[in-house]
């Protein structure tokens, strides 16, 4: 009886209903939460993140989480490393596996740190403890929270990005949870494999000290190999760290200049966007996304969906109508207010300019916000789908112009 009440509830309105509540709260609610679950780790991380990408879109919600969950590590660290050797905490240092896994972190630094890091359910709890207990620099370890974080918090929002797609479409509910489960696993592997090295690490080192002779030249082969280890993890980590920027600027997220005045007023020429590209790969373009495709072999051209496949677009006395339903574009207002008579765009039917009664299937019909000066759709026709490089997530410049909504 309870899962047939959970699966009546589980529909697309009252799914938007609860994202738009948790929006409502304003983005300090989405990074405050993954804080909060450092301190608490039963919380559920996870599903932070998956609300945090479907309130506040997938670039401005992994933002969110990745900026929460890496203050909340490094806040423990802090706190541990400050006052972890005072009497109240004695329970934690006496542990049997926390005295372990703390001679194992100082002689291995950043690679199993960031390991365990990358991965939603190994426990970063402990690693935060246990970091803060040893020896090892405050600089490796933020580094491997930073990167780790971004890594693991970045996978769990592309796959949950698109909550409301999931309740439509139960095959990609089954991948979205088959690919939950395999970091699962992983995670739980790579947790396991690093137990077992830590426990034949610390029985080789143990023996290698009972065997030493510590003299003076022990000494300085010994500085020495810890200079050779040290170096060898921040070479690690910078090319760790190259990587990822290579991989997030092929793949999932590239940089964008606007050049014209053709998305005016809601984009400016010079303004610098972030494209995200992996949007479109597991979710649907939606009406009114500002997006960036392919015009040609030489040209990228911003502009904002109006039609999708399907949709029949007309214009009225500089209202737009799709498939008869009357719909506002708050976007245009200021431009309206400046415009003489008041009107911007011209009146048409998607057959007069087209030929075609509606979107074709694979198409969007596209319009530049400033109607009286863009080269779109009107004029270059239905663009392709396969054409799109990506939505536009964010502005970043001017910083004074900083921005992740292009309706309002």
């Amino acid at each position: 009886m309870a899962f047939e009440t959970i699966e009546a509830w589980l529909t697309v309105e009252n799914i938007r209903e609860v994202i738009e509540e948790y929006r409502s709260f304003g983005p300090f609610l989405g990074l405050f939460l993954p804080i909060l679950e450092a301190f608490i780790p039963f919380l559920p991380l996870v599903v932070f993140v998956v609300a945090n990408a479907n309130a506040y879109g997938l670039l401005l919600g992994i933002l969110l989480s990745w900026a929460g969950a890496s203050i909340g590590a490094l806040l423990m660290f802090f706190l541990i490393r400050k006052y972890g050797d005072k009497r109240f905490l004695a329970f934690l240092r006496n542990q049997k596996q926390v005295k372990k896994l703390t001679s194992w972190v100082e002689r291995h630094g950043f690679g199993p740190l960031f390991l365990l890091l990358c991965f939603p359910f190994t426990p970063s709890a402990l690693v935060n403890v246990v970091a803060g207990l040893s020896r090892i620099s405050m600089l490796q370890y933020m580094l491997a929270v930073v990167i780790g974080k971004l890594v693991m918090i970045a996978t769990i929002s592309f796959i949950g990005a698109d909550i409301v797609s999931l309740i439509r479409e139960p095959f990609k509910t089954a991948i979205v949870l088959a690919s939950i489960f395999v970091l699962w696993v992983v995670g739980k592997r790579i947790e396991v494999r690093i137990n077992k090295k830590m426990d034949r690490d610390i029985v080789v080192y143990e023996e290698e000290n009972s065997d030493d002779a510590s003299g003076t030249v022990g000494k300085v082969g010994e500085g020495m190999e810890s200079w050779k280890k040290e170096s060898f993890e921040w070479i690690k980590a910078l090319a760790i760290g190259v990587v990822i920027v290579l991989v997030v600027r092929m793949f999932l997220f590239s940089s964008y200049v606007v050049e014209g005045i053709s998305m005016q007023p809601t984009l400016q020429d010079g303004n610098k966007l972030v494209v995200n590209k992996i949007g479109y790969q597991i979710g649907d373009p939606e009406r009114f996304d500002v997006l960036v495709f392919h015009a040609d072999e030489n040209e990228d051209y911003v502009k904002r969906i109006i039609g999708l496949p399907g949709d029949e677009v007309s214009y009225v006395d500089d209202e737009l109508y799709i498939n008869g339903k009357y719909y506002e574009e708050p976007y245009l207002d200021e431009f309206r207010e400046q415009s003489v008579g008041g009107r911007l765009t011209g009146d048409f039917t998607m057959e007069e300019l087209t030929g075609e009664p509606v979107v074709p299937e694979g198409m969007i019909f596209v319009l530049g916000d400033n109607r009286k000066q863009s080269l779109d759709s009107r004029i270059i026709g239905f663009i392709d789908q396969d054409s799109i490089v990506g939505k536009v997530g964010m502005r970043y410049w001017p910083l004074s112009e900083v921005g992740f909504k292009f309706y309002e």
